[in-house]
């Protein structure tokens, strides 16, 4: 009996250890980014242009936004007009957070990584442009 009683006990305490390593919001945590660095790539001339972001805020709105845009529905049909593309490397403290391309042509895409894939919209070109 004595011994049913404490496997018991250790049973639950194994599992209110293990429950308590490493917790959801800790492993979700993701480290916001005090950098950006954009290169604006131009369909016209053929020329790209570099832009180092350091503002806080700046860096933060454009993070936060892309971060919101939706996810392109499946079927989507977009125009074939060309438009700048922009490679946005977003860090902290020197270590990449994110990386994206945003390509202002078309339905106007954002790739974050293979499979995700936001619809831009006019609000995200004008705070890149800002930034």
């Amino acid at each position: 009996m004595r011994k049913r009683q404490l496997l018991s006990l250790l049973l639950i305490v194994s599992g209110l250890l293990v429950m308590g390593c490493g917790t959801p919001t800790e492993a979700a945590q993701v480290p916001q980014p005090n950098k950006l660095h954009i290169v604006i790539h131009s369909v016209d001339t053929n020329t790209s242009t570099e832009k180092n972001v350091s503002s806080l805020d700046s860096v933060q709105k454009v993070y936060d936004h892309i971060r919101a845009l939706p996810v392109i529905p499946a079927g989507q049909i977009c125009t074939l007009m060309a438009g700048p593309t922009y490679d946005l490397t977003f860090s902290r403290n020197g270590a990449t957070v994110l990386t994206a391309k945003a390509d202002a042509g078309g339905c106007g895409t954002v790739k974050l990584s293979g499979k995700d894939i936001r619809l831009a919209d006019k609000e995200l070109w004008q705070t890149l442009n800002e930034a």
